[in-house]
């Protein structure tokens, strides 16, 4: 009660009884953080993907599409962990051709420093239609699963049918 009069009125004063508790209130108070922060901060730690699907499609991305965001608390004190959804697009100088970004992974945010890091992309893809309608993945692109990384090249991946083994 004494640290509580010390603070005064208008102010809030918690008690909390483990870190979790506490981590899980401080990501509540937490806002949204913004899809400019996100995207800058998604093409600067894949910069080198990024080069390479820029040479191999013409396009450029225009960091304008929808970022997905949810939160979580980790052991770490100070650190929360962002589960990221990112779509954007990407266009050509022209703007004659338009491809669609799409990264999955996560990130950590630090408290303290109010800042990302450490992102790890499980996605990262750059689609193109064909004209049949068909969609494939632009040379560069790469999904990484569980047991390792699969690169997705130029020629497009057609599943063929056939007896389970």
């Amino acid at each position: 009660r004494a640290e509580s009069e010390k603070i005064g009125t208008g102010r809030k004063l918690a008690f909390h009884r483990n870190i979790e508790s506490l981590l899980s209130d401080l990501k509540s108070e937490i806002p949204p953080i913004p899809n400019d922060v996100i995207f800058a901060f998604v093409y600067d730690a894949i910069s080198d993907a990024v080069q390479e699907l820029e040479s191999n499609s013409g396009c450029r991305p225009k960091s304008i599409g929808t970022v997905r965001q949810t939160r979580f608390t980790t052991e770490v004190p100070g650190v929360i962990e962002v589960r990221l959804e990112v779509e954007d697009t990407w266009e050509s100088a022209d703007g004659a051709t338009s491809l669609n970004f799409q990264l999955s992974g996560s990130c950590h945010y630090h408290l303290r420093r109010k800042g990302l890091a450490n992102l790890k992309a499980d996605v990262v893809q750059l689609l193109t239609t064909e004209p049949d309608g068909s969609v494939r993945a632009v040379k560069g692109s790469r999904v990484t699963l569980r047991a390792g990384t699969i690169y997705m090249g130029a020629p497009p991946i057609q599943p063929e049918r056939g007896p389970l083994e």
